[in-house]
């Protein structure tokens, strides 16, 4: 009898011993990402399972997983490690990049920027406002993979336009890009600005023999 319960004994304590308390737990190498960006989400728990939920519908197995976001917001991303649970936001911006306008012509410029369609008519212009001299203008987010600037010169009605090799800024995705503009960059003077029956090839077409430079411009046209 004695045996047997001590048999029983042991059992238990090494049922005891085997069940642990996991501890779950997971990081990534930021915590703001951008649309379609994949990101890993490495796995830290002490446990031997892993139980994804990413907030937006998906879920996985896998140990360190990757996943990435089509819609841009505010995702609760949860692990689940045996009875241990570990959440962690992560924030999707709205484009799969961004950009900012440097101004570096030593002169404040009015600016805008814009796109192309597949059809290459102007999309998504927006109006840059005022950028300072030696300043850089708001960052914005899109899912453009080129970006057009232009501009009016100071003391003028005349509308410029960044031409080559800077025409078009070719945005690299995952970053905030910066378009930089200096007085070495070569500009079209335009007839007006351009909007959404625009074409751009048309627009530097007609633009091309009013092909110039910018510090030219700006010591003809800026007010002393």
């Amino acid at each position: 009898m004695k045996k047997y319960l001590f048999t029983g004994l042991v059992a238990v304590l090494m049922m005891g011993a085997c069940k642990k308390d996991y501890t779950a737990g997971f990081n990534t190498s930021l915590s703001n990402y951008y649309l379609n960006q994949s990101i890993t989400f490495n796995n830290t728990s002490t446990g031997g399972t892993s139980s994804w939920d990413f907030g937006d519908g998906a879920k996985s197995t896998d140990k360190s997983p990757s996943h990435s976001y089509n819609q841009p917001g505010d995702y609760n991303v949860t692990l689940t490690d045996g009875s241990s649970v570990a959440t962690q936001k992560v924030t999707i911006y709205h484009g799969t990049a961004a950009f900012k306008v440097d101004n570096e012509t030593g002169v404040n410029l009015s600016l805008f920027t814009f796109s192309a369609d597949a059809s290459d008519y102007e999309i998504d212009y927006i109006d840059q406002g005022t950028v300072n001299a030696s300043t850089q203008g708001t960052v914005y987010y899109t899912t453009d993979s080129t970006i057009y600037v232009g501009g009016t010169l100071p003391g003028t009605d005349s509308t410029f336009l960044v031409a080559p090799p800077n025409y078009p800024y070719v945005l690299t995705k995952n970053t905030v890009n910066t378009l930089s503009i200096d007085g070495n960059t070569n500009i079209y003077i335009l007839n007006s600005l351009p909007d959404k029956k625009t074409k751009v090839q048309n627009l530097q077409s007609k633009a091309l023999a009013r092909k110039t430079n910018m510090v030219k411009m700006l010591a003809k046209h800026t007010v002393q």
